[in-house]
């Protein structure tokens, strides 16, 4: 029964027998039902397959609509915490609005004030310009007239030594026309405009010496007068006090005029004297007369003194600075002043002043003690304000000290943290002071109070992509754009752990990890390749390298990118100039002529600069620039303009440095980690500088000397 018979099952019988027949028949039969049922299974299976591959499909489907539902659901969720956020502070925006109404009419009280005046002072102007004309008519007749009589003197003289004898020659020689008293006519004496113009009444009061013309210069040789002068000097003869009246005249005249000048009132001299007395102390230039003149001239002469002498300047307290776009800036003052202008009520607060004080208050003060200055702004008195205006400008300080309480809690909430104190003292003042003025804004203090407004790290929308798993544990097989994602995952945990004192030459623990993390990476990076012996190798290795440095520039890291550049131009790979001879020739050169470009010192850092300026977050800056911008701050600027003065413009310089910082920090990557290439770079062992050295002169040696 179990023989086989050409390829079927057989009985062993007599083909003809009708047992073996049936048999056959029967095995057809059964054979024929066994080959339905497999291509009924095979159907069966390729239907299933097809049924699978488009569950499959409306699964993925699914699971694409379900992550659409879920940033829907997250988007609906920002937008309810926005909408709850914004009904807490509603009220509080309310509140500003009517302040800021207030501010307004203020504002607009001021404008005409101050356009008043200005008017009053240009009517002065003019009326300062008319007199001055009047003043140039009257002296450019006045030079007329003297002029007019130094002519007449002069002729006088004239027939003065045409008329003196022989004999007074030796007399006269060399004096002046006052002192001459003889042979002249007083008929010369008369004006024809004024008869007997009398000498001035306050001649008498000038201490300097009569005005006196040139004295007479003769020749020292003897006068020979020859009969014909003789016979004439009869008919010319003038009567001899002519020249004593004539120069007594002019001397008069002449005082007369310059004490009309001094004596005179111009239309300007109030406001001048207003304008000494109503300046924010500083004191400004006003004309005054000096007492103590020599001479006539000097006595009409205006000085320029500082103010009133009998009044000591009062001191000043802050200083401030105008900027070229005519934007009035804070340059220094007394720590009160400082944060007085924190609340200022007769103006808008600048924003960038804020930012600057409360980065940088602690190089100059103390959480507590600002704290303690700005609860008394709470509630002084204003100075300098009409007492009808008292309370309103009272309410624009209150709601400006809350709006100051609030960016402190919201921006700086780790100033809270730190100093537990800080935020009880604060949240007792918000109970016991705040809520008696404005209760409609202790709810959002509140808020602020318990870190739920706080500022942190801005998640990022981007879709990170999934790691690039490396298939062995060498550097040489990773990728290079997941080795620079991984940095900058590395690079940030130490970023974001950075505090801002600390780069206020404060204890700078975290700052110091960041620096060694760079040492160490520019360190690995030339081990590297002076490690590896072969010279192709070692110009693959480079090449990836700069590949990842490249990489790390397109991913905002520039600390990543300087890292592995220093590490490249290192003196011990600096110095393998067979190795950079074969790199030349290839594509490599051109990016790392790119990098060499990006990070070059040339004007400051400045392509360095404009690329961080201009690149979206997240991004890591080079800390370097910004430790060396601290220092040149640091010792080209002092800390205090003068005793009391905090340099407030030292500052806001240090604060565009650390705000450079802080906004790198708020932005965090949104790569996922790797942990092959994390332990990599966790675990680096690079070489000290005297074995990079060793080893540099293993792959290349120095040329042996001639």
């Amino acid at each position: 029964m179990s023989a086989l018979s050409s390829g079927g099952i057989s009985t062993g019988l007599d083909p003809s027998d009708p047992k073996e027949i049936l048999f056959k028949q029967i095995m057809q039969q059964y054979q024929a039902k066994v080959k339905t049922t497999i291509d009924g299974v095979i159907k069966e299976r390729n239907t299933m397959r097809d049924k699978n591959a488009e569950l499959e499909k409306q699964l993925r489907m699914m699971q694409d609509q379900m992550r659409g539902v879920t940033e829907e659901k997250d988007a609906m969720s920002a937008s309810f915490e926005l909408l709850n956020n914004s009904q807490y502070s509603n009220e509080a925006l309310v509140s500003q609005l009517n302040v800021m109404r207030a501010a307004n009419i203020l504002q607009e009280e001021t404008v005409g004030t101050v356009t008043e005046q200005l008017e009053e002072k240009t009517q002065v102007v003019n009326q300062l310009k008319n007199t001055i004309e009047n003043l140039q008519q009257i002296v450019a007749q006045h030079e007329r007239q003297i002029e007019s009589q130094q002519k007449q003197i002069e002729t006088l003289q004239k027939q003065v030594d045409s008329n003196q004898k022989p004999g007074d020659s030796q007399n006269t020689r060399g004096r002046p026309i006052s002192m001459i008293t003889s042979k002249i006519s007083t008929t010369f004496l008369t004006d024809p405009k004024k008869p007997n113009a009398p000498s001035s009444p306050n001649s008498n009061q000038v201490s300097s010496p009569p005005f006196e013309s040139p004295p007479i210069q003769r020749n020292n040789s003897k006068t020979n007068l020859n009969s014909s002068s003789s016979s004439n000097s009869n008919a010319n003869q003038i009567n001899p006090g002519l020249a004593a009246a004539a120069a007594k005249m002019a001397q008069d005249t002449v005082l007369k005029r310059r004490e009309s000048l001094v004596a005179m009132k111009l239309p300007g001299d109030d406001v001048m004297n207003n304008l000494k007395s109503s300046g924010d102390g500083n004191q400004s230039p006003v004309l005054s007369e000096s007492p103590t003149s020599s001479s006539p001239m000097d006595a009409a002469s205006p000085t320029l003194t500082r103010g009133d002498s009998s009044k000591a300047l009062e001191p000043v307290d802050i200083l401030f600075t105008t900027t070229p776009e005519g934007v009035k800036e804070v340059r220094g003052g007394t720590i009160h002043r400082l944060v007085e202008r924190l609340t200022w009520h007769a103006g808008i607060v600048d924003s960038d002043y804020l930012k600057a004080f409360f980065l940088t208050y602690r190089s100059f003060s103390t959480s507590d003690q600002i704290l303690d200055l700005i609860l008394q702004r709470y509630e002084c008195l204003p100075e300098n304000v009409p007492p009808e205006k008292i309370e309103a400008t009272r309410q624009i300080i209150r709601l400006r000290v809350v709006n100051v309480l609030r960016a402190w809690l919201t921006q700086y909430y780790n100033d809270f943290e730190e100093n537990p104190q800080l935020k009880n003292r604060t949240e007792k003042f918000v109970d016991e002071t705040i809520s008696k003025f404005q209760s409609d804004l202790v709810s959002s203090l509140k808020r602020c109070l318990s870190g739920a407004e706080r500022e942190s790290t801005i998640v990022n929308p981007t879709k990170p992509p999934m790691p690039v798993v490396p298939k062995t544990n060498n550097f040489i097989d990773f990728d290079a754009a997941e080795f620079a994602r991984q940095m900058c995952i590395a690079d940030f945990d130490l970023l974001i752990k950075i505090k801002q004192i600390e780069l206020l030459g404060k204890p700078r623990t975290n700052l110091d990890l960041m620096i060694r993390r760079f040492n160490t990476i520019s360190n690995w990076v030339a081990t590297s390749i002076v490690n590896e012996i072969n010279i192709k190798e070692r110009v693959r290795l480079m090449r990836h390298f700069i590949k990842v440095a490249k990489e790390c520039r397109n991913v905002g890291n520039f600390n990543g990118t300087m890292q592995i550049v220093s590490g490249l131009q290192s003196s011990a790979v600096h110095r393998l100039h067979k190795t950079w001879e074969k790199l030349s020739k290839t594509s490599s050169q051109e990016d790392f002529d790119f990098l060499l470009t990006l990070t070059s010192t040339n004007d400051n850092y400045n392509l360095y600069r404009k690329a961080l300026k201009d690149q979206e977050p997240p991004s890591i800056p080079f800390l370097g620039v910004c430790l060396t911008d601290l220092t040149f701050i640091e010792d080209g600027m002092k800390n205090d303009i003068s005793p009391g003065i905090i340099n407030f413009a030292k500052r806001k310089k240090v604060s565009i440095v650390v705000e450079i910082i802080r906004r790198s920090q708020s932005v965090p990557y949104p790569y996922h980690a790797e942990k092959t290439i994390q332990h990599c770079l966790s675990t680096l062992e690079p070489l000290n500088a005297s074995l990079l050295w060793q080893q540099s002169l293993i792959c290349e040696p120095r040329a042996p000397q001639k």
